[in-house]
């Protein structure tokens, strides 16, 4: 992984870079608080993102949002990496095609951030725990507990694919025990088919008289339920024509019983017409009364809800007149306070800042004075607009009138509440009258009479043609369904038998068809399984070697630890230092006896071996400095990750000349073709002649942090 190109726009006390990251040994050089750390913190924010959830202390003060893009170079295609943050958070992860950008953003942020770290082969712990030294992190290695700085140089070596491959091989040897086991069963299955199948023969004989039985008996069950079938349909026919008969007498019975009855109707009606008709007359009073009153009285409501508005807006206009007037005299005091410090900074040459009661120099009082005169221009025209607008405010409020209160208005509501129900009584009488009307109209009626005359004739053809009927015997249907039941069931059961017995059959041909090929596939499931046990010998001693006392921990004590180990002395000698030579130990002695994994930093001086701890924080940093490199130098080679940057931010407890001699250390990665760009933050002026190349970073109050090639 190599950036070539950091594009910025309102990240921390930057608001626009577009920086080409040069090769070569590159100092990034600029005082204490110019943004030399925010620079390369973008770098890693662009590949990582925020180190916590949110991403607001990186937004530039007084800016809403904020963009960062980096363009980088891995093994032989450039990507790029784009992240906003603002009201909306979003990450664009692209490919590099000729001259356009594939997108390779995927659904969520978070699995597009997890495909950018697998595309690089690395991620944020191993990064800041070798290529990449923060600011006040230079211990992220080797301050870091044994255990995790195993860990951590694990992730740096790219262990974890061995892991992966201990897991796959555990896997497939799981499998094949499990296809072991299936494949013993299988062999006793087998077996025992084979050894059944000299009795098949007999029971496929058995089960062709049995079946030859059971056409037989349901040969004869199926005549039985068509007799009684018959029999049945004869009884519920006769038992449905006697039903019919009693039901035709009954609706006749109750058609002429209804009539009868409205006939007694019609002529209570006729006697009530003459006590419901003049109740009529006083109820029409009443509801004319009522239509003129509550006409009357909706317009009185509306009057009396027009006064209620007038006085709402009069309550309304004149809460604002007051906070109106309340404002201009804020306005006004500020303005007097404002007119006082611009007094007192122009009369007094000696003046202090009226914020931070610092003293002013000539151009700052100027400015000062400039900056309170257009506060006062702004707090004149404050007091001037709320003073304008209390007076339109008084104005609106002089011009409202409050409508007198209408009389007699409660008088009149309590007589319409009085006769609201008279419409609807008289309504309600009136369709009595009428329903009373039409009901006694029946007794006038010659049609109706004769009506009445044919459903009593009716009532009496009905009985008669019942007399004639023969009554059903009491439970001839109940025995004939009982009988073809008991049939049905015997014809079910002769059917379930042929069944069973064709299945059964069928079941015994199926076995004896599939007994000649079971010797067959028992000689190859026999062979199949010893080949399987050879396979799970092989799996086994794969298992052992891709675990953890195998090829992973031969890279580390044979390969990696010698090498880190040899880089780490030549970079302490050039150094300086009471530390000659480091040893990484993997092994530690337990109290109890045996060892322990572990990754112990034994330093070695002229007095004698000691832990890293020990040490003071100068000479810790001298020792994690080499570690860092030597690690960065072991991840420069590593394939799939290949990060050809190296990044030192500020490394604190180094004096000028062991910063110097860091300097020459970088530039030999460099030459060597160890990383392809060395880049180091410092505030030492003296050191920027001494890089291939130096950025400076500036910074002004107003225009925040830039840079600079030098």
């Amino acid at each position: 992984m190599k950036p070539t190109r950091l594009e910025l726009a309102n990240f921390r006390s930057f608001s626009d870079v577009d920086l080409d990251l040069p090769d070569g040994c590159v100092g990034l050089v600029g005082v204490n608080g110019g943004g030399k750390s925010s620079l390369l913190m973008a770098i890693e924010y662009a590949v990582f993102g925020p180190r916590g959830r949110s991403h607001g202390d990186l937004i530039r003060a007084g800016e809403q949002s904020m963009t960062v893009i980096l363009t980088l170079e891995h093994g032989a295609a450039v990507y790029r990496i784009r992240r906003a943050a603002g009201r909306k958070t979003t990450l664009d992860f692209e490919c590099q095609d000729g001259d356009a950008w594939e997108p390779l953003t995927l659904g969520t942020a978070a699995d597009t951030q997890a495909l950018v770290e697998q595309t690089i082969g690395l991620s944020r712990e191993t990064f800041l725990a070798s290529a990449y030294l923060a600011q006040q992190e230079g211990g992220t290695f080797t301050e870091a507990a044994p255990k995790d700085r195993k860990r951590l140089l694990a992730d740096v070596l790219a262990l974890t694919v061995w892991d992966e491959a201990a897991q796959a091989v555990a896997a497939d040897r799981r499998a094949a025990q499990t296809e072991e086991q299936t494949l013993a069963g299988r062999v006793a299955a087998l077996t025992e088919r084979v050894e059944a199948a000299a009795a098949l023969r007999a029971d496929a004989d058995t089960l062709t008289a049995r079946l030859a039985d059971a056409d037989r008996a349901l040969a004869d069950a199926t005549g039985r339920v068509i007799d009684c079938e018959d029999v049945a349909g004869k009884a519920a026919a006769a038992v449905e024509v006697w039903r019919r008969a009693q039901q035709d007498v009954a609706t006749a019975e109750k058609l002429a019983a209804a009539h009868r009855k409205l006939a007694v109707e019609a002529q209570t009606a006729l006697e009530r017409l003459d006590g419901e008709r003049p109740n009529l007359a006083a109820l029409d009073a009443l509801a004319l009364e009522h239509a003129g009153k509550a006409a009357t009285l909706a317009e009185l409501d509306r009057q009396e809800q027009a006064r209620a508005r007038a006085i709402e807006e009069r309550d309304r206009l004149n809460a604002e007149h007051g906070w109106l007037i309340d404002a201009a005299r804020r306005h006004e005091s500020i303005r007097n306070e404002l007119d006082q410090k611009r007094r007192k900074i122009d009369n007094d040459p000696h003046a202090t800042c009226p914020t931070c009661e610092q003293a002013l120099p000539d151009r700052a009082r100027e400015t000062a004075l400039a900056s309170l005169a257009a506060e006062l221009e702004v707090a004149n025209a404050a007091v001037s607009d709320a003073r304008d607008q209390a007076a339109a405010a008084g104005r609106k409020l002089d011009a409202v009138v409050i409508p007198q209160p209408v009389p007699g208005l409660d008088q009149l509501r309590a007589r319409v509440t009085e006769i609201q129900h008279a419409p609807s009584e008289r309504a309600a009488a009136s369709a009595r009258i009428e329903e009373l009307e039409r009901t006694a109209a029946l007794l006038n009626d010659p049609g109706y009479l004769k009506h009445l005359e044919r459903l009593e004739a009716d009532e009496q053809a009905a009985r008669a043609a019942l007399q004639q009927l023969d009554e059903p015997e009491p439970g001839a249907t109940e025995h004939s369904h009982a009988a073809l039941l008991t049939a049905r069931a015997a014809q079910e059961a002769a059917r379930t038998e042929q069944a069973r017995a064709g299945q059964d059959l069928a079941r015994v041909d199926g076995q004896l068809r599939a007994a000649a090929d079971d010797a067959a596939q028992l000689d190859q499931a026999t062979a199949d399984r010893s080949q399987l046990a050879g396979r799970l010998a092989d799996l086994a001693t794969l298992e052992r070697a891709f675990g953890r006392d195998g090829i992973p921990r031969w890279i580390v004590e044979t390969h990696a630890i010698p090498a880190i180990e040899q880089e780490a002395n030549r970079l302490l000698n050039t150094l300086g230092g009471p530390v000659t030579q480091v040893e990484l130990r993997t092994e530690r002695e337990l109290k109890s006896g045996g060892l322990t994994d572990a990754l112990d930093i034994i330093c070695h001086t002229d007095t004698g071996a000691r832990d890293y701890l020990t040490f003071s924080g100068g000479e810790r940093t001298r020792i994690a400095l080499a570690l860092r490199i030597a690690l960065a130098r072991l991840l420069a080679h590593r394939r799939d990750a290949d990060v050809r940057l190296l990044v030192l931010d500020e490394p604190d407890g180094l004096d000028t000349a062991g910063m110097e001699a860091l300097v020459d250390i970088l530039r030999g990665l460099v030459q060597r073709g160890d990383v392809d760009t060395a880049l180091l933050a410092s505030h030492v002026p003296a050191l920027r002649d001494s890089f291939d190349q130096a950025l400076i970073v500036e910074r002004d109050d107003e225009q925040g942090s830039r840079v600079v090639l030098a």
